[in-house]
């Protein structure tokens, strides 16, 4: 139970979901949250965090150029879609997405969150327990208000984390190997001897 909610295996999921960029739709009253239905998928690698929670305006020119800008400082930026940025906000990519064809003519507001924080409150919003006491089987539920983003952090949760335990296995018989023929050739050393 507690393997699945370390912080290391759900900043996995931030990770490979890009969850640390949140997309919402301008609407006259309220932001709509994007998460499912999102004109472009913004992959981070490296990000300043001096421009964690700042919120930009994003807009595209034309079919293949994005604009962030932020209304507060005046500071923009443009760019290729499609392709590797690295610009003073940080190094990302920006992937057109199904959605952007019909959404590209829309303002969207964006805003780059600090991964820590966000694995955080994911983790918050985790819960973990067992169906009954001498159960092998585990209860995994999500809160959120997105039911399509709670059901995809579930699933990437249980991805990670096989994979996590397919790579300590393999780790394991990797190091049992490595001792196993050391201890022959010390044993074939003594033999020739």
């Amino acid at each position: 139970i507690e393997i699945l909610q370390s912080k290391t295996l759900m900043a996995a999921v931030v990770k490979r979901l890009n969850l640390n960029v949140n997309i919402s739709s301008k609407g006259r009253v309220i932001n709509i949250d994007l998460y499912d239905q999102r004109p472009v998928n913004f992959q981070t690698f490296e990000m300043n965090e001096n421009f964690f929670g700042k919120s930009w305006e994003l807009t595209f020119n034309g079919k293949d150029q994005y604009l962030l800008e932020d209304k507060e400082s005046g500071k923009k930026v443009s760019g290729q879609l499609n392709q590797l940025q690295r610009n003073f906000i940080g190094t990302y990519k920006v992937d057109k997405t199904a959605y952007f064809s019909r959404q590209r003519n829309e303002n969207f507001s964006l805003v780059f969150n600090d991964p820590i924080k966000v694995v955080n409150s994911y983790l918050s919003h985790l819960s973990v327990g067992v169906t009954t006491k001498q159960s092998t089987v585990l209860r995994l539920s999500f809160q959120t208000t997105v039911p399509k983003r709670g059901q995809d952090v579930l699933n990437t949760l249980i991805k990670v984390y096989n994979e996590a335990g397919l790579t300590d296995k393999n780790r394991t018989t990797q190091n049992t190997l490595d001792f196993i023929d050391e201890r022959l050739k010390l044993v074939t050393g003594q033999l020739v001897e």
